[in-house]
């Protein structure tokens, strides 16, 4: 008796697992799709694009907000948020980001992977203790947003408890960064761009 209990806990247990993964890409594909809907209408404009990606990241991962930092001159500064204190994105406006090991951001940015810090506050010689006030954030998940193999800057999302992102939402964090979308049941993320194309039978030089 307890082989076929056995069998139907670990069916069961099988089916909420796949109905999870289901559910996490039915989720990335909605959010990937909005942001393409975005880029289609603004084909020549990337601020609304920054802002529908950091939107749906602290959605999707159940943040309280969500920023991201564009490099420029080997730091990194706010270039869209959703849900943050503006004081937090006026003092990294003026204080930017080093690329250096030794501020979260700063190791997403040197390692070009995916860097979660449970408690910032309990990391040992925690130098960004200002920026941490202002933005009252305790468990942050950044990940590289890399274009045509150059690092374009970092997208990371914030929790202001101490809570631990899960894989799933690593993963996909990653995924919304990059635009990629993950088959339903799983597989291989697929990258997604888009190039906007238009014709006319207008004369374009007389126009």
């Amino acid at each position: 008796l307890l082989a076929p209990k056995r069998a139907a806990t670990t069916r069961k247990t099988g089916d909420a697992l796949l109905k999870q993964q289901l559910a996490e890409a039915r989720a990335q594909q909605a959010a990937t799709a909005a942001i393409l809907k975005v880029i289609a209408r603004s084909p020549s404009d990337v601020q609304p694009v920054f802002d529908a990606i950091v939107k749906s990241a602290a959605k999707l991962c159940e943040a309280r907000y969500a920023v991201f930092y564009r490099l420029t001159n080997e730091a990194l500064r706010p270039e869209a948020w959703h849900n943050v204190n503006r004081k937090y994105i006026a003092y990294r406006r003026l204080h930017p980001v080093p690329v250096s090991p030794k501020q979260v951001m700063g190791r997403v940015a040197l390692t070009r992977k995916p860097v979660h810090v449970l408690d910032v506050l309990a990391e040992r010689g925690y130098v960004a203790p200002a920026a941490q006030k202002l933005g009252e954030y305790r468990t942050v998940l950044g990940v590289p947003v890399m274009r045509e193999g150059k690092l374009l800057g970092n997208l990371a999302v914030f929790r202001t408890e101490v809570r631990a992102f899960s894989k799933q939402q690593v993963a996909l964090l990653s995924a919304i960064a990059n635009r990629e979308i993950t088959p339903l049941g799983g597989g291989k993320p697929i990258p997604v761009d888009v190039r906007i194309m238009a014709a006319t039978n207008r004369d374009l030089v007389k126009a």
